[in-house]
This record gives C-alpha cells, sequence and structure tokens, in this order.
C-alpha cells in the first residue's frame, strides 16, 4: 500500500482540504450513491458514480482501497472530483436532480500484484458503498523454492527445512508461516528443524506484510519411519545333554529384516538376522549352568536405518544330570534245592526311581534263580533330569566242594594224588598250601609233590563262575630219613649208653642184626625203639668188637640199608 499511496498523496491532499471547505455546510438530507461502476483500462483502474443527494450543494466521493485480507479504517485514500448540484449555491433547497460525477481515474502501475477491495461515501453523506474487489497482476508474484535435509527420517530424528521466497513487492521482507507448527524449532522462520513424531505435511505459507499480494504456499513432506521394538524369549530350563535349547528373537514395528545385538552372559555376540520378524538360535545344552541372554539394540532394514536400544532378557537353565547308584552287584550263593533270597535295590541321588525286570524300588522281590539279571534304575530328579545305573544280581546255587589225598603224611619228597568229587560246579582251583595253585577245568586228578619239609593246609575251591566252595586237607611233610648208628657201646649200668640204639630219625620201620667177629648173632632189633643191652642168654657179652647190618623204612616206603662195626666197652 505504501507504493501505490506515495503517487497519490498530493492530490489526495487537495481534495481533502476542499471537502473541509464543503462540508461545513449544511447539504442534507443525503441519498446513497447510485451507478457505482468499476472498470479496469490498462493500468487505470476507472470508476463511477451518481449523486443522489437532497440539496443544492457542492459534494465528492471519498474512496478507502485495501488489500482484499485487511479491514476497512474508514480514512479515505482517494478523493473523487468534486461536483455541485446547482452551482452549489443553495444549501438548503432541495433538489430531485441527481448528477454523476466525472469518471474517477485510480493509476494501478505503482500497485504491487493482488488482490485489493475497495468502498466509497459521498461527503457529507457518509453513506458506504457496497465492497467491491479488483485484481493487479497474478494472483501472487512471490517465488518460493523449499528443500529438506532429509525426506525420510526415523523417530527422534529431524530434518532441517529451507525455504527460499523471491520476487513479490516488498523489498525483501516476507513472513513465513509453517502449519502444523507441532515437531517444529520454529514455526515463522524460513529455516526450522522439524522432528515429527509421524509422517506429516508441512504447509509453508509466505506473505509480504506490506504488500497486497497474495500468500504463496508450498509443502514438504517428512516420512517418519518408526523406531523399531525387539523381544527375547526362549527356553527356560533343559535338562545336560538334552536337544539344544532355543532363543527366539523378534522384531516388530518397522521394516523386516531386523538387525538384533545381543549379550549372553554379558559378553557381547554376533549380531542376529531375522528371517522375516524373527529368528531362532540354538542355546547350550552342556555344561550344567544358567545362560542369560540379554537384548542391546535393534535395526530395520529400512532406508533410514532406524534403531534404537532395547531391554528383555531370556535364561537357559541347564541343569545337571542326576548322579544315580542302583547300589552294589549282588552275588546270591544259595545252598542246593533252596529258593534265592529276598533282594531289595534301592536307588539313591534322584527323587523318584523306576526300574527294569519288574522291580520297584524300596520293595523286596525274590531274583530268578540260577541266572544272572542285569537291572537298570532311572532316576529323575526335581528339574526332571535323568541318570542312570544297572545293578547285576546273580543267583546261583552254591557248589559242594569234595576232594581226597593221600598219603598225607610221609617224608620229603612227598607225591600226594589228590581226587576231586566236587558238585554243582565247573571250575576248580587247588591250592597246596605253597604259594602254588593250579587251575583245572573238570574233575581230574591232579598229584603233586612236596619237596620241602612242613605241614601244608592244601584247598579246592569249587566254583560255577559266581558261588564257589571250599574243601581242605592238611599234608605234613617230613624231612628225608636219617640213620645214624653208634660207635661206641657201653653197657655198665652207669645210666648213660646202656644200650645200643640205632638213631632212626623220620624213619617208619627198622631192623638190624648185630654179631661177633665170628659170626656169630649176637642180637636182632624190630623196631625204631629196640636195642641190645649187651647180653647174651643173660651173659654179660664180650668186650670187643661187634658188627651191624641194618634196614630203615621211612613213611613212604623208601629204605636205608647197611652195616658197621661198633666197639663193646664196659
Amino acid at each position: 500500500m505504501k507504493r501505490f499511496l506515495k503517487k497519490n498523496v498530493l492530490s489526495f491532499a487537495t481534495l481533502f482540504f476542499t471537502f473541509l471547505h464543503f462540508s461545513s455546510m449544511a447539504c442534507s438530507p443525503c441519498g446513497a450513491l447510485q451507478n457505482v461502476t468499476q472498470t479496469i483500462v490498462g493500468n487505470n483502474l476507472e470508476l463511477t458514480f451518481t449523486s443522489n443527494a437532497g440539496w443544492e450543494c457542492c459534494y465528492n466521493v471519498q474512496i478507502e482501497i485495501i488489500c482484499s485480507n485487511q479491514n476497512f479504517t474508514g480514512t479515505p485514500n482517494y478523493i473523487s472530483s468534486q461536483i455541485c448540484l446547482n452551482g452549489g449555491n443553495g444549501p438548503s433547497t432541495t433538489t430531485t436532480q441527481t448528477m454523476p460525477y466525472p469518471t474517477t481515474v485510480i493509476d494501478l502501475s505503482n500497485f504491487c500484484p493482488g488482490t485489493y477491495q475497495w468502498r466509497a461515501w459521498e461527503i457529507p453523506c457518509y453513506l458506504y458503498t457496497p465492497t467491491q474487489t479488483f485484481t493487479v497482476g497474478t494472483a501472487s508474484p512471490l517465488s518460493l523454492a523449499l528443500s529438506q535435509t532429509q525426506d525420510t527420517i526415523c523417530v527422534n530424528d529431524n530434518s532441517q527445512f529451507s525455504a527460499i521466497a523471491s520476487n513479490g513487492c516488498g523489498n525483501g521482507t516476507y513472513a513465513y508461516s509453517w502449519s502444523p507448527a507441532a515437531g517444529l524449532s520454529n514455526a515463522n522462520i524460513a529455516n526450522p528443524i522439524a522432528t515429527p513424531a509421524v509422517t506429516t505435511t508441512y504447509y509453508l505459507t509466505v506473505t509480504e506484510p506490506t504488500t497486497c499480494s497474495a500468500p504463496k504456499v508450498d509443502s514438504l513432506t517428512v516420512v517418519v519411519n518408526p523406531l523399531p521394538t525387539a523381544t527375547i524369549s526362549g527356553t527356560a530350563a533343559l535338562c545336560e545333554n538334552d536337544p539344544v535349547g532355543q532363543i527366539t528373537f523378534t522384531g516388530a514395528n518397522a521394516t523386516a529384516p531386523y538387525t538384533i545385538n545381543y549379550t549372553m552372559n554379558g559378553a557381547p555376540q554376533t549380531a542376529v538376522v531375522t528371517s522375516g520378524n524373527s529368528t531362532t538360535i540354538n542355546g547350550p545344552n552342556s555344561p550344567p549352568g544358567t545362560y542369560t541372554y540379554a537384548l542391546i539394540d535393534v535395526t530395520d532394514a529400512s532406508s533410514t536405518l532406524c534403531s534404537q536400544t532395547q531391554s528383555g532378557t531370556a535364561t537357559i537353565t541347564v541343569n545337571s544330570l542326576p548322579i544315580v547308584s542302583a547300589g552294589p552287584d549282588l552275588e546270591l550263593c544259595e545252598p542246593n534245592n533252596t529258593s534265592p533270597s529276598e533282594i531289595t535295590l534301592s536307588g539313591s541321588g534322584a527323587a523318584t526311581y523306576t526300574w527294569t525286570g519288574g522291580a520297584i524300588d524300596g520293595v523286596p522281590f525274590i531274583p530268578p534263580a540260577s541266572t544272572t539279571t542285569i537291572y537298570t534304575v532311572t532316576g529323575t530328579d526335581v528339574n526332571g533330569c535323568i541318570g542312570t545305573d544297572q545293578v547285576s544280581v546273580a543267583s546261583f546255587p552254591l557248589p559242594i566242594a569234595l576232594g581226597t589225598g593221600a598219603p598225607l603224611f610221609g617224608n620229603a619228597p612227598l607225591t600226594v594224588d589228590f581226587s576231586n568229587f566236587s558238585l554243582l560246579a565247573n571250575n576248580y582251583i587247588w591250592d597246596f598250601g605253597n604259594g602254588v595253585t593250579f587251575p583245572v577245568g573238570g574233575l581230574n586228578d591232579v598229584a603233586y609233590t612236596f619237596n620241602n619239609a612242613g605241614t601244608y593246609t592244601v584247598t579246592l575251591t569249587a566254583s560255577n563262575g559266581i558261588c564257589y566252595d571250599i574243601w581242605d586237607t592238611t599234608v605234613i611233610v617230613l624231612p628225608p630219613m636219617i640213620v645214624t648208628p653208634p660207635n661206641v657201646f657201653t653197657p655198665n649200668q652207669d645210666g648213660s649208653n646202656d644200650q645200643f640204639f640205632v638213631n632212626v630219625d623220620f624213619g617208619e620201620q627198622f631192623t638190624a642184626i648185630i654179631i661177633n667177629r665170628w659170626g656169630n648173632v649176637m642180637a636182632e632189633l624190630e623196631g625204631i625203639d629196640d636195642g641190645w643191652d649187651g647180653k647174651v642168654n643173660g651173659k654179660d657179652a664180650e668186650e670187643g668188637v661187634y658188627f651191624v647190618k641194618y634196614k630203615a623204612t621211612d613213611f613212604g616206603g623208601r629204605q636205608i640199608e647197611g652195616h658197621t662195626y661198633f666197639t663193646l666197652i664196659r
């Protein structure tokens, strides 16, 4: 408005003062202006009016032109030429005459392009014409270029707007108004920072506050990709060496696939990439322990790679297997013709137990006879983990070990013949009591020679592979027989060496003949303990040399024969 007012300010002032002069006349009553028209011819706005006043006075029309978006103030900025009815000399004389005003021409060449509105009134009547509008040039002479640093962002990210206005009539003065204002750092600047929460189209209205130029409107759209989220779930607990536990990662709320970072027991792991929205990885099944998986962050596959930190855990507990014990192996050796004894195999190390072979934990039962049965116990602990163990129960009749040996007494070397009469056995071991053992597979006779004197306990162990019995006997082995004839004999009744004895150690039998040097038999000895008292037919034998011939037999029937001489002295 300032530009088009400059040109017309002088004529306006002249007309205004003229108006003040005539307005002092009492020119009433008034009538509304008639034949109000507007025509734009070239750069001129041509206005016509017809006065319908009721007095012979002088009149003019005041015109107020403003922008179409402004409000009238009642202050004119243009004034028409003056007219006077009948010379204007009869202010108190009424008339019915109407008089057209000369065409009022307003130069529009200095008007900025835009839409204007105007109204007029006749002085001194102050009856306003209806409002009329006209447009100068195009609707908007402004040029506007918009740009932004990012047209697609993630939630909480931002895009810098840039608006460059040009042209117009305001000497480079522009007003900016962005709508909506939500998410903008400042809705009334050219370059606000936009941080919308959702995809938003922002409309920019640029105006020139000092002109009537129509506003320029353009828009920018910021596409806001949502932030992805992630959840984690998995197997809660398993037993050692069960099928592996599994951890499932699921992304949501954004563009799949999702890249998810996580830790396991606090240690960063290789990121997983979902197939679609989710993926599953294998967890551990050994060693026992607690494995906690925790989310770190998630990134989607959108062009903006939106991401955010995440929380959430899944824990796999690998429980130890129970160490189940079935108890020690049992060997039931029952006397012949009797049933096996009752047994009870109670499991330990778990909470509940099941057995094979019809056994029930803690309940006595009789196992099958004459066989070996393997019983397996399965123990389940409070976590549902399972352990197993086995116990062997052998039930066999008790063998009867029985043997004989002969001879069981004699001089070394003594060969003893042993016989085996055992029952219900199939394996035999002879132990000769001197560290020597001799296994045999059947009821075969065994001969063994004892070369050294001593008392030996010989045992026979008869076994069926599980049960056994022992028979034993004692073997007495004497040293070899020793014969020692004396060489002096003194039968003088002094209590020493009064009888002639041949000393036989470890012998069983002894015979001897004593003769004199002429070959006469002096005495015959018939036993180990038999001796000669030095008499012949009750009379003392003569002193001198005598000869003895002897035979000694040991306990094994071996003989020693010899002859020697001795001297009889009184």
